[in-house]
């Protein structure tokens, strides 16, 4: 696909409309993967600055309302003096395309508007509780998605009356259906969200009656009808009207802002009474912004229980704000509970696909969880909506390089660094990539800029260490594990390397010592429990021995060298069959080319009288080394004791040509 231009990151695929306060473009937004409206202002509207700054804080709160049946307005930007709004693509039909205005309206169609006319007052309710005036409520601001209420989408919050009122006052206004309040018209520069619902109750009554009743023949005369005239109630135009309802929109088209409804939710309520519905609208992002801020300070005190609970009442007040989402998957991320966080960063970013922190959150959720290809998608989002975010390009790397993306993951890490050069993590992962590739000059260098940028990096002296044990330099391998031990002397996996160099050098005491540490530190190292084990034979210690080769077992029942151990000790120095047995058995299921356990087993059997399974056991021997003549030997034996001659002549000949010729 070709595109005309770009602003910013979007590209500009045709223009939709032009007015005099600006164009309206399709465009396209490659970070989110979505086609937009980009609407360019005007130099004209920007040059009075109190307008201009007035315009800008309205679209600045606008951003902040995320709610299905609101058209979004994404974020407001400036690139080289050009100011530009993204705005939600809507493809839809007009309110009146689908619920036409009606003169003789039946009692089951009115019931249809009502539901219809209640949605938009709890869509407007919401819009006002952010501090937001639609001021320009009409049908060609309110977009249906399809047939049902809950199908709708209120569009041109904070541009609508702003180029209606450009139009009027320029005389180039030609609509002649007007829904504006009267304080509009006689007092502009101080309204109240009141003018929204004079607008609302107007639009019900001409949706039910299919007259808008201040309309006349030229638009002075309207305007003058708006600010002065009385229309008349509903239930003289309805006879099936409900009365409540027809004093209701009597009340929303006071001239007097003061006498009418104090909010929409007073209308909502009453509307849910009208039709009998025992509900309560409980939608209130201002009840949800106080529990959200109580949340966030008993985050800050370390409870995150209590956190969770005022998160959840927030959610509820107001289940369209990504930011209370966002909170509560980190308060269940801190509790352990990662399903929950996913949910809710997952409908963080759902609200609000181009707030990079909601990504960011998610990502690492997923990472944690082993979806890592998921993380990488969303790591990028991250990157891509802010590019100077050094932990973005950090976490991006260590995904990449789980997945074996090297090079790549070297080219995120350098990145973070151009941003943050002091971001020691990513300087140490950077020579352990570097190690990977045998790049041992540039790992070398890096681990030495952690050092420096951070002395007490201790993983930054472990893999030096590490790196000189494997090249055999001894001296700087105890250097730095002793390093390692000055600033973290719990460091397990040191005592059981520095236990290994002592056993190497003989020194079985100092290194028996140094694994027993690395045990208390971290009872479930295996390894030093192995070694251990070993160094207690080796003088000749067989129940210490045996202890430790069971700790290894009981801590990497996949260890099959333990297993060997443990039953070779059972059988020949402890006379414990059984023990022996069962030890054999779990070798051969893990090493199953461990002929020497079969031999063993069958020997065992042997011993038990169990002379088909020993045999069964020396067979599979040869199975797998058929040159082991004791096996054929043992075999004959058996049969030889069963009085099948011939069988034991075939496996005595066996055996004894082995012996003899290999």
């Amino acid at each position: 696909m070709t595109f005309a231009a770009t602003i910013g990151r979007y590209q500009l695929k045709e223009e939709i409309d032009s007015t005099p306060l600006g164009q309206i473009y399709l465009a396209f937004d490659p970070i989110v993967d979505r086609e937009v409206y980009l609407r360019i202002l005007s130099p004209f509207i920007l040059e009075d600055e109190q307008k201009r700054d007035s315009l800008f804080k309205e679209v600045q709160l606008s951003t902040k309302i995320k709610h299905p049946n609101i058209a979004q307005i994404y974020e407001i930007q400036e690139q080289e003096g050009i100011y530009f709004v993204s705005l939600e693509k809507l493809e839809g039909l007009r309110i009146e395309e689908v619920f036409k205005p009606q003169k003789n309206i039946t009692e089951s169609d009115l019931n249809k508007y009502i539901d219809l006319f209640t949605k938009i007052a709890e869509v407007l309710q919401y819009i006002h509780e952010y501090n937001v005036i639609h001021k320009d409520l009409k049908p060609k601001n309110i977009i249906l998605l399809g047939e049902k209420p809950e199908n709708i989408k209120i569009s041109n919050i904070a541009f609508g009356y702003l180029d209606s009122n450009f139009l009027f006052q320029s005389n180039q206004f030609s609509e002649k259906l007007i829904f504006w309040a009267p304080e509009q018209i006689s007092n502009p520069q101080n309204i109240t969200k009141k003018v929204d619902i004079f607008s609302w109750g107007l639009l019900f009554y001409y949706f039910v009656t299919g007259i808008n009743p201040f309309t006349k023949d030229s638009i002075t005369e309207t305007l003058e009808s708006i600010v002065k005239e009385t229309p008349k109630s509903l239930n003289k135009m309805i006879s099936h009207i409900n009365p409540m309802l027809s004093s209701l929109i009597d009340k929303c088209l006071s001239k007097n802002p003061e006498n009418r409804p104090d909010n929409f939710r007073e209308i909502v309520e009453n509307l849910y009474s009208i039709k009998k519905e025992s509900k309560k609208y409980n939608i209130s992002p201002a009840k949800a912004t106080m529990h959200n801020t109580l949340g966030t300070n008993y985050f800050k005190q370390g409870n995150l229980e209590l956190a969770i609970l005022e998160w959840q009442k927030a959610a509820d007040f107001d289940p369209f704000n990504p930011l209370i989402h966002n909170n509560l998957g980190t308060a269940f991320d801190g509790v352990q509970h990662l399903e929950e966080a996913l949910k809710e960063y997952s409908k963080a970013v759902e609200l609000s696909p181009a707030n990079f922190v909601a990504h960011y959150n998610l990502a690492s959720a997923l990472y944690r969880i082993g979806e890592i290809d998921k993380s990488i998608n969303h790591y990028r989002k991250v990157v891509m909506l802010n590019p100077k975010f050094a932990a973005g390009y950090y976490n991006l790397a260590n995904a990449l390089y789980k997945r074996g993306f090297t090079e790549e993951a070297i080219e995120n890490w350098q990145k973070s660094l151009v941003i943050n050069p002091n971001l020691v993590e990513s300087m140490y992962n950077l020579a352990n990539a570097y190690f990977s590739q045998d790049r041992l000059d540039e790992a070398l260098h890096y681990w030495q800029k952690v050092i420096e940028a951070d002395p007490n990096f201790v993983m930054a002296y472990y893999s030096l260490a590490l790196y000189y044990l494997e090249t055999g330099d001894i001296n700087q391998a105890l250097e730095n594990f002793n390093k390692c031990i000055e600033i973290n002397p719990n460091f397990a996996e040191v005592y059981y390397y520095l236990g290994n160099i002592y056993f190497n050098n003989s020194d079985l005491y100092t290194a028996v010592d140094y694994w027993l540490k690395c045990v208390n530190l971290k009872p479930s190292f295996w390894k030093a429990y192995f070694n251990i084990a070993n160094v207690y034979y080796i003088q000749g210690n067989i129940e210490l021995a045996l202890e430790n080769w069971k700790k290894t077992v009981l801590y990497n029942q996949e260890f099959w060298q333990a297993h060997w151990n443990i039953g070779n000790i059972s059988y020949f120095e402890l006379g414990d069959i059984e023990t022996a047995i069962k030890s054999w058995q779990k070798v051969t299921t893990l090493n199953r080319k461990h002929w020497q356990a079969h031999h063993n087993l069958g020997e065992a059997y042997y011993v038990e009288g169990k002379y088909k399974l020993a045999i069964m056991e020396w067979e599979r021997v040869i199975e797998i080394n058929s040159y082991f003549w004791p096996a054929y030997f043992n075999i004959a034996v058996i049969y030889f004791q069963n009085k099948e001659y011939s069988k034991a002549l075939q496996y005595w000949t066996k055996a004894f040509a082995i012996m003899l010729f290999g």
